[in-house]
């Protein structure tokens, strides 16, 4: 995320049965390349869900759910 989105916080949250991962970057733009079909593939494989969209303060959040 910081690589891509030009973020300077990132923050990570637990709850049972999720994850969530969320910067202040420039937001989920454009279409998802490799690495997001990646994340969701081996989401999937262990029998989770990938969901990408905005974060809370403008950036991108990435939640894997089990």
């Amino acid at each position: 995320m910081l690589r891509h989105a030009g973020a300077t916080r990132v923050g990570i949250s637990f709850a049972p049965g999720t994850v969530v991962i969320e910067d202040d970057g420039v937001g989920a733009k454009g279409r998802s390349g490799n690495g997001v079909r990646g994340m969701a593939e081996r989401a999937s494989a262990a029998g989770a869900t990938l969901r990408i969209g905005d974060g809370k303060n403008g950036g991108t959040a990435v939640s894997v759910t089990w």
